[in-house]
């Protein structure tokens, strides 16, 4: 039988993992919108948000 402490370690876990997923996936967009910026100006503020919000997940999700 599981315990109550090792379920909540696992969502624990779990949801840092996929902060960090998410955070890869705003950031790989963002890299793209930024490519992409060069040829459609108005996409560069999409990929300031998006690098933004990549930035700020992966440094919240990292601190103790």
């Amino acid at each position: 039988m599981e315990s109550k402490e090792t379920g909540t370690m696992l969502s624990a876990f779990l949801m840092q993992r996929m902060s960090s997923l998410i955070s890869a996936v705003l950031g790989g967009y963002g890299v793209f919108c930024v490519i992409y910026s060069f040829s459609s100006p108005e996409v560069a503020g999409r990929a300031l948000v998006l690098l933004g919000a990549a930035l700020a997940l992966s440094y919240f999700s990292r601190r103790q």
